[in-house]
């Protein structure tokens, strides 16, 4: 599916928690797209239900005992009166609109007071039957796989109508831990003849419970997706995937991913110790290094999204230095970087308080984003290396996770994170994508627990080298888990990717420990986004103790295979049309080195995210000229 040209040409992205209280008449409520568009930004979301409380528009259910919606009225909302017919959300709509921006609007749809009352057998409860509560006090949870979700549609259909360019749903959808008691449990018991399980992950039968819970959420977006976009077809799901980058727990689940017009997830999440079931605090693992399995989280994001970009938050940094390079880590994936905004930030204000990004690291941020936009937007990742994700593999090791990751996932890991500290192009292909062969422009494939595959997917794989391509399957002997032993296993994995090397399309070199660089295609022109380090950037830090900044990077070359990536011309003229290049970010031009068959070109030195662009010289540049 391809994405509207707003989501795309919008990397830096804006976000604000704005809610009713204390009035819907201040300032920064009614002149919030105005103030995103002083910072820079293009496109933005905000609330517009934030808990259990009913929506702030005037919307068609529920009914009252007198046939009218009950929003049909004078009410109160958060303590915040309402008048009849008042509709803020249009108003903010509208705004935001008038002031050139695009807005998705963050709907909580998990829970919803007036129908936890009118519907007690919608209410998500736990074994006991206690109903299970949402995160941070925003109410009960409601099952959204039941009769619920037809009142969401008909939420989003009236947001659509009203001019929401997209949708943002936050959190995990429905309880972690399953729930009993409400539709999802009536669907497992008309499919088993059984109630839900006990709660206890040793359990296989509750494991499948919890699969089944991951399937009827992924039914459940893809019915509100198909119901939309029939009428509303630009309208864009940011989808969260809350566990899916930390690859250790089944409950989400790269289906999610694909389902999703963009995954939502957070900058760190990957890193999440609860995601991972604590498996490097209580083992013998080695633990891989943070930016590997940060980088890997949102590559995994972006593949199974068939390489649509991932939305990706962080609730503040710093300073500067660090928006810049949060946003251009998170550009250089591929990602939207969704900037946290703090209210007063919206009508000028500099005072802002201790955990939210100061105004004018936004500004930094929004500028990144505006440079490096145009280049993306509507590229794809250029393909080499694939690494296979194995979430069967994974959730065949039940409840131990330690062998998921001793044999499953840190082979994945490793293996990724030596293509990528190399500087070839990788991806990653899931289950699905390698049973039904999306292999397209892969030449190399990458199997970390090939005892695994299925008949499905072995078929590939013979397909796969019958057409040429090299297959690496991880030895038991490489030690990756082990610690002390990773190296060893990267040099062993080095040896038998070397036959190979020379397959490779395009390799960056060069640069500092961190370094990543993703290639991307585009109809006329080749682009390789490259990101400095940065581990040292910080969403929670204590003041006076922030990170300084990595040194730039420097002597970092991309070279590429004649022609790769460029336009071929079906009648060359007698000379060649010279290769243009430049680093989009500073506009710098750059020179092509002609080598045997090849191009090279040296990047200048950069702090954050270097970007470069090459086109042929009678296309013309790939960028409208400045103002």
């Amino acid at each position: 599916m391809a994405l509207p040209q707003w989501f795309e040409a919008n990397r830096v992205q804006g976000h604000t928690r704005l809610g009713l209280r204390p009035t819907p008449d201040r300032p920064e409520f009614t002149q919030a797209g105005a103030g995103f568009a002083l910072v820079g930004a293009g496109a933005f979301a905000r609330h517009v239900k934030s808990r259990d409380e009913d929506p702030w528009w005037p919307t068609a259910v529920p009914l009252a005992y007198d046939g009218r919606p009950l929003s049909d009225r004078d009410r109160y909302i958060t303590d915040v009166f309402i008048a009849r017919g008042r509709n803020v959300v249009r108003e903010l709509i509208d705004e935001a609109h008038a002031a050139g921006m695009r807005i998705a609007v963050y709907h909580w749809h998990m829970a919803e007071k007036t129908y936890a009352d009118l519907h007690p057998e919608w209410v998500c409860r736990d074994f006991d039957g206690d109903p299970i509560p949402g995160p941070r006090r925003r109410g009960v949870h409601l099952d959204i796989t039941g009769p619920y979700r037809e009142v969401v549609l008909t939420r989003l259909l009236e947001l659509a109508e009203m001019g929401a360019d997209g949708f943002f749903f936050d959190y995990r959808h429905l309880p972690p831990e399953g729930t009993w008691g409400s539709p999802l449990a009536e669907a497992w018991k008309a499919r088993t003849g059984a109630d839900p399980p006990r709660p206890e992950e040793t359990n296989s039968a509750y494991r499948e419970f919890i699969d089944f819970k991951a399937r009827r959420i992924e039914e459940t977006f893809a019915f509100w997706d198909w119901e939309v976009k029939a009428v509303y077809p630009d309208v864009v799901f940011l989808v969260s995937t809350t566990t899916l980058p930390a690859l250790t727990d089944r409950e989400m689940t790269t289906r999610l991913a694909r389902i999703a017009d963009s995954a939502k997830n957070e900058y760190r999440h990957a890193l999440n110790t609860d995601f991972t079931k604590g498996v490097f605090e209580d083992s013998a693992l080695a633990v891989p290094q943070d930016h590997v399995r940060q980088a890997l989280g949102w590559t995994v994001l972006r593949d199974s999204s068939d390489g649509r970009p991932p939305h990706i938050w962080a609730a503040g940094v710093p300073n500067a230095a660090h928006a810049r390079a949060f946003a251009g880590s998170l550009v250089t994936f591929g990602c939207v970087a969704n900037m946290d905004v703090y209210e007063d930030s919206l009508v000028g204000s500099d005072d802002i308080p201790h955990g939210k990004t100061p105004r004018d690291a936004l500004e930094a941020a929004f500028a990144l984003g505006r440079a490096a936009s145009p280049h993306l937007a509507g590229a794809r990742p250029l393909r080499w290396a694939a690494v296979h994700f194995g979430e069967r593999s994974r959730d065949a090791r039940g409840a131990d996770h330690v062998a998921a990751w001793r044999e499953v996932l840190w082979p994945l890991v490793g293996a990724y994170g030596v293509l990528t500290q190399d500087g070839f192009p990788v991806g990653v292909v899931n289950d699905r994508q390698l049973e039904r062969n999306e292999l397209a422009g892969y030449r190399l494939l990458v199997l970390p627990a090939p005892d695994d595959l299925t008949p499905a997917q072995r078929r590939t794989v013979l397909a796969f080298r019958a057409a040429g391509g090299a297959v690496i399957e991880n030895q038991s002997a490489w030690p990756w888990s082990e610690p002390g032993g990773t190296q060893a296993a990267a040099a062993s994995f080095r040896s038998a990717l070397s036959p190979y090397v020379r397959t490779a399309p395009l390799r960056v070199t060069g640069g500092p420990p961190g370094r990543y660089a993703v290639a991307y295609r585009h109809d006329d022109r080749l682009v390789v986004a490259v990101t400095n380090d940065f581990s040292w950037v910080q969403i929670d830090w204590t003041p006076g103790e922030e990170n300084p900044a990595a040194p730039a990077a420097d002597g970092v070359q991309v070279a590429w295979r004649t022609n790769q990536g460029l336009p071929q011309t079906p009648f060359p003229p007698p000379l060649p049309p010279r290769l243009r290049a430049i680093e989009a970010i500073t506009r710098k031009a750059l020179e092509v080195e002609r080598l045997t068959g090849a191009y090279r070109v040296t990047l200048p030195k950069f702090r954050y995210i270097a970007l470069l662009v090459v086109w042929r010289e009678r296309l013309g540049p790939p960028f409208p000229p400045r103002p």
